[in-house]
């Protein structure tokens, strides 16, 4: 292609020879303007390229590059001398990750294409960690989503070529997917081809043979109103992730013998216990006036209790629900390795007066103004010991 950014004729050409022909110095950085466009500025959701300027005594690390009109300007915390040559040295772990990022969204979306053409894209950003994608106009299913998943993988296997050119706008093919209003926008478009399963202009940077991607990971997503946001992940960086999460679950097989295979039914079950754990602590909080213990003390009624599996919010939530007009102090305590605790004054001093010293002196940990004050405590050997210990002191304060 003539008349081109090398980042599109050769995005895989790393160092070159550039001259500084300006520097600004604003908001704390320095914004450096070259004589050839060689690295890729942010613009059409992917962000710009890393790098830096060597030269014969100085080294600049720039980490961001943009496009001041038709000008590339590199964002560095350091200035160079203006009217002087430099080699400039293109991160290619950042680069080369986005090439595999962006070539691999081209494939994503156009396998949700086949299965719900209504769908668009609204909103994209690849960098050279992963890729965030939003896409607009229909449901959906997570099915859907892991089918598409394993159909880029085997894409990516077959080792399609992806090619790129310039094509007038009028001369553009309907099937080419293209953002709204380029076609009149733009005389001409850069073309993306990935082998005869998708055409796309674009202007990111891409790998020449999907086998370069490796590996495709879908890793977050969340879906609803006709609008799902996905998360994924290419090459090295997928398999890094898919590695720490599968040795993440394997080294719990020592605490709790299960098969890998069994994982899913596994998390289904913990899902089950969770509602029904969630349920029962409403139900504790909703009943915390008939449950909790009472002592006195200078005239102060002590309401206090111990709540197991009850998390500093929930604590809070049940302190709050029992009401009450004498003068009082509420202490509910959640025992554990890891130990919690709260506490209400009710027509009192604040809390922390009442408690404050005694959970640092204790060795716990804690803050809160008004009339509730939080608490916590680790590896913590007798939780019923320390809750009793509480108990005493704070009878000993009042």
């Amino acid at each position: 292609m003539e008349n081109t950014p090398l980042y599109w004729s050769n995005p895989y050409q790393t160092e070159f020879e550039v001259t500084v022909l300006s520097v600004i110095e604003k908001n704390e950085v320095a914004e450096i303007t070259i004589d050839k466009p060689v690295a890729r500025p942010a613009s059409g959701g992917q962000a710009g390229d890393r790098g830096l300027l060597t030269g014969d005594t100085a080294e600049i690390q720039f980490f961001d590059t943009k496009l001041e009109g038709t000008q590339t300007v590199l964002i560095a915390n350091q200035v160079p001398a203006v009217d002087k040559q430099y080699i400039l040295v293109i991160d290619w772990n950042w680069r080369y990750s986005m090439m595999k990022n962006h070539t691999a969204e081209h494939l994503f979306v156009s396998q949700l294409l086949q299965r719900s053409p209504s769908l668009s894209v609204c909103e994209l950003w690849i960098d050279g960690k992963k890729a965030n994608l939003t896409l607009q106009g229909s449901e959906i299913e997570h099915q859907d989503l892991l089918a598409a998943e394993r159909r880029v993988q085997q894409l990516i296997e077959k080792g399609l070529e992806v090619t790129t050119e310039l094509v007038e706008s009028k001369e553009v093919d309907e099937g080419t997917r293209a953002r709204e209003g380029a076609l009149e926008k733009h005389e001409k478009l850069r073309v993306v081809s990935i082998g005869s399963h998708d055409e796309s202009a674009c202007s990111g940077t891409h790998v020449r043979n999907t086998e370069e991607i490796e590996v495709f990971k879908i890793v977050d997503y969340t879906s609803s109103n006709n609008r799902t946001e996905i998360a994924f992940l290419t090459g090295s960086n997928a398999i890094e992730e898919l590695t720490k999460t599968y040795n993440l679950a394997l080294t719990r097989t020592e605490q709790v013998p299960f098969e890998m295979e069994q994982l899913g039914h596994i998390l289904d079950k913990y899902s089950v216990l969770q509602a029904n754990h969630e349920k029962m602590l409403e139900k504790i909080k909703s009943g915390i006036d008939h449950s909790v213990r009472i002592h006195t003390a200078d005239d102060v009624t002590i309401y206090h209790d111990s709540l197991p599996g009850f998390d500093t919010k929930a604590l809070r939530e049940a302190a709050l629900n029992l009401e009450r007009d004498e003068p009082a102090l509420v202490l509910l305590f959640s025992p554990g390795e890891t130990s919690y605790l709260v506490v209400r004054s009710v027509g009192l001093e604040e809390a922390c007066v009442y408690m404050g010293d005694i959970v640092d002196s204790l060795e716990g940990k804690g803050g809160g103004r008004g009339e509730i004050y939080t608490g916590g405590f680790q590896s913590v050997e007798d939780p019923e010991k320390l809750y009793q210990e509480l108990l005493i002191r704070v009878k000993e304060t009042i």
